[in-house]
């Protein structure tokens, strides 16, 4: 995720496209001043400091929306949108993975991060570290290593723990097939899987 200086698109887009922009709209605003009889004085500091502006202005508004609109051929974004809530069933080998327990995923998303919000009946954890990876399969990846707090009424064999989870994004289907596991401190050490499927844009930031 995020700038790739690797990749010949995204030198063309963040190198070349968006500081040839950002000049050409300090240089406008600069001729705009001069229309307007704004002091001469204060025009130079515009040119020095105002491409640099307006390029902190458009990387921003590129990296928390614009990438969503931008059409895949370009292959300046190579990462699915996954912003959004999205809901499904776990089974856990805490109880031998007999009963499902309901849970939602909910995640938050720029062009250079993402984080994963996971809410369950009992506790909810959050990715600390998280990325992109290509599946064997073609499908898109998610990993990331996740804390989880448990709620006060959670039973006192419940403590809060680390762990690993994968969320693999089926494009056809709209839905994460995820697995985890976590550390085995305080006898947890269990892992499961869900299923979740996408069912809105807005967080609720419950379960």
């Amino acid at each position: 995720m995020g700038v790739n200086l690797k990749k010949i698109q995204h030198i063309l887009f963040f190198v070349i496209f968006i500081p040839a922009i950002s000049i050409g709209s300090a240089w406008l605003l600069n001729w705009l001043l001069q229309q307007a009889r704004i002091p001469v004085s204060f025009l130079p500091f515009l040119d020095t400091i105002g491409p640099i502006g307006f390029y902190g202005i458009y990387y921003q508004l590129f990296n928390r929306s614009l990438w969503r609109n931008v059409p895949a051929w370009t292959d300046i974004v190579s990462v699915p949108n996954l912003s959004g809530r999205w809901e499904g069933e776990l089974f856990s080998s805490y109880n031998g993975k007999r009963k499902p327990y309901k849970t939602s995923v909910e995640i938050e998303q720029t062009f250079s991060d993402i984080r994963i919000l996971c809410y369950f009946c009992k506790s909810r954890s959050y990715s600390i570290v998280s990325g992109f990876y290509d599946h064997s399969d073609g499908n898109k990846l998610l990993q990331y290593i996740f804390h989880n707090e448990v709620y006060e009424m959670a039973e006192s064999t419940m403590h809060d723990h680390y762990g690993m989870a994968k969320h693999v994004y089926k494009k056809s289907t709209n839905e994460m097939e995820c697995f985890y596991f976590n550390e085995p401190d305080h006898q947890r050490g269990n892992n499961g899987q869900y299923t979740v499927k996408f069912k809105q844009k807005e967080l609720l930031h419950h379960l």
